[in-house]
Parts: C-alpha cells; structure tokens; sequence
C-alpha cells in the first residue's frame, strides 16, 4: 500500500478535514497499529485502504495499482481480492451458522464455485479453531468464538491485508488476547496486518504504531513521533 498526498475532506460550512495530506507506505507483512482519539480521522484512513471510499486528493496504489486508473467496479474485484476485513461488531447473520457466515463472505467476489466455498470454509474455520463449532449457530457462540468466525470469513480467499477495525473491542480479556494471539499468528505466516484500537495492549502488539490527530498522521520511532506527512 503506498499513499502520497492522500487527504479526504467532506463538504460543508465548515470543511471537515478528516484527512490531511498523508504520505505513508505499508509494505508486505506489515503489522501496523493505528490509534488515536474518536473522532480523529482512524476510520476515514481504514476505509481508504480498503477501498471502501476514495481520496479527495494525491495517489493511492495497492499492490502497484493507481486506483484512480480503475473503475468501481474494478476497485470492488480488487478489494475483493487483497483485502480481508475483520470489524467489532461481527457483521454474522444469527440464523446463519457458522459455516454458512464464511462461506458468504465469498459470494459477492465468486472466488470460487459452491462446493469448493464449502471446503475452503470449513478449512477456514478450522484454521482458526472452530473445527467442531462448523454448524453452530452465532446466537450460541461467545463473543470471542463469533470473531473468529468473522477472521476466517476474512481470510477466505487468501487476501494479503487483513484490516481489523476494533476487533477486540466486544470482547473481554482473555477472548481479546486469544483473538489477537490469532491475528498475529496469521501475521507471522505472511499477511499484512493494520488493526484499528483504542487498546494500548492491542497496539503494543504491532511492529509499527501510527497515531491520527485532527486528521494528521503520526509514525511512533519508539522514542518520539515523526511526522508521516
């Protein structure tokens, strides 16, 4: 992923910066933390990445390709393909189980045909321990069990970026701290990993930590934060 210039402004009286002017490159197996207060420009930067929105102004490119290049319906078969996403709130359908929760994960991309979705769900799920919970309904299942069956719906079609937003944030600590266990055993097998948190013990995970104020994107050194644009 590579920004240069990146900003995102809504229109209104008065102008909402919610991104400025962003330089910053995230490179294959990565495991980026993102912090900052409410408000501070941390969802406008994850939509952004993945594709979910587009930028006012400067260059986006994942995996070399200039986004501005690409139509929407391009840009959706490319977020399809790269990017898996992992959210706070689950996003499962309760009367759906488990396996029929992942397998939808790929019907809009159409990766691949039913019967192989149905192997390659259950092969998720049993990557990421819920072998035996398969057809187990969500509405029956902890909080930190319904995670994980959104982290294999996520890595279902093997996506290089993984982008977690608050994926601990519903859970408590002991689910917080398996759930994150995972994430960074799926980072060390290659995936480039960017969580999203307010949890100083999440983002005490990550190999980088970037910190958004007011819409500006700071690198933390380790002894002070630099400027990323």
């Amino acid at each position: 992923m590579e920004l240069v210039a990146v900003h995102r402004s809504y229109p209104g009286r008065p102008l909402v910066r919610a991104l400025r002017p962003t330089d910053l490159s995230i490179h294959s197996g990565d495991y980026v933390a993102i912090v900052g207060p409410s408000g501070s420009g941390k969802s406008t930067l994850l939509h952004l990445l993945g594709l979910l929105d587009t930028p006012t102004g400067g260059t986006y490119r994942l995996n070399g390709i200039d986004i501005r290049d690409i139509n929407e319906w391009q840009r959706s078969e490319l977020r399809a393909r790269s990017i898996g996403f992992i959210f706070q709130a689950f996003h499962l359908l309760q009367e759906r189980t488990a396996l029929d929760n992942v397998m939808l994960g790929d019907l809009y991309s159409r990766s691949f045909t039913t019967s192989v979705r149905r192997v390659e769900s259950r092969h998720a799920l049993e990557r990421v321990g819920l072998g035996r919970r398969i057809e187990v309904l969500p509405s029956t299942m902890s909080g930190g069990e319904r995670q994980r069956v959104a982290i294999a719906r996520a890595i279902l079609g093997d996506p290089d970026v993984l982008l977690a937003d608050e994926p601990t944030g519903n859970l408590d600590s002991k689910s917080s701290g398996l759930v994150m266990d995972l994430l960074g055993e799926l980072n060390q097998e290659g995936k480039t990993l960017i969580v999203i948190t307010h949890d100083e013990a999440v983002a005490a995970r990550a190999g980088r930590r970037l910190e958004i104020r007011d819409g500006a994107v700071t690198e933390s050194t380790g002894s002070a934060s630099e400027p990323v644009a």
